[in-house]
């Protein structure tokens, strides 16, 4: 069977785009370790740590915990992330080997793929890097607002809820005790009625 230059020149171009989006998956995955907590670069980190949002003011700082449980939990993600990359970039690899040549590998082929990944890694892989602290600050700020809109409103009616319910049982426990009090004195009062027919 005879394979045309043209076909093969199409299909490796087809490669490359089909490598660029494999670069695109793994770029998604380091966002999500970004999101994480992961950090890529700390240039910005430092400059917006002081910065004022309104109403929200400045963002907290992120205290780490104990030290083995957060490099264990890192680890544990990266693995996870690198695993589920390598398992979605055989899956576009099969799914386009077969779809292409029928299933058969070609040396071409697979470097197109490789030279695609490459190609996204070294040139948009290193802009989105660089704008991944830009994309973590901006989710922290919009998890700030809608905290802010959400959370507050909540813990201020949760609040004047528990004061209506403390002042509801401090009034229903009072009159409680006052009727507690009042039986208990019309026993005392019945036995010294009785006391001075005893004498």
């Amino acid at each position: 069977m005879e394979i045309s230059m043209t076909w093969q020149a199409v299909a490796t171009l087809i490669a490359i785009v089909v490598g660029a989006g494999v670069g695109l998956i793994y770029d998604g995955i380091r966002l999500s370790r970004a999101i994480v907590g992961i950090r890529y670069t700390d240039r910005l980190s430092r400059r917006f740590s002081t910065v004022h949002f309104p109403l929200i003011g400045i963002l907290p700082q992120k205290e780490a915990p104990q030290r083995k449980r957060r490099e264990f939990f890192i680890s544990l993600y990266v693995a996870m992330g690198d695993v589920l990359f390598f398992l979605l970039a055989s899956v576009a690899t099969v799914v386009y080997l077969y779809h292409a040549n029928d299933g058969i590998v070609r040396w071409y082929l697979l470097s197109g793929l490789f030279l695609g990944f490459l190609l996204y890694y070294v040139t948009v892989g290193k802009i989105t890097v660089n704008l991944f602290e830009v994309i973590t600050l901006a989710f922290r700020v919009l998890l700030a607002y809608v905290a802010y809109f959400t959370v507050r409103p909540l813990t201020f009616v949760l609040r004047m809820l528990s004061r209506g319910l403390a002042r509801l049982w401090h009034a229903a426990y009072g009159r409680y005790q006052i009727f507690v009090m009042k039986k208990y004195t019309k026993k005392i009062e019945k036995t010294l009625d009785k006391f001075p027919s005893i004498m």
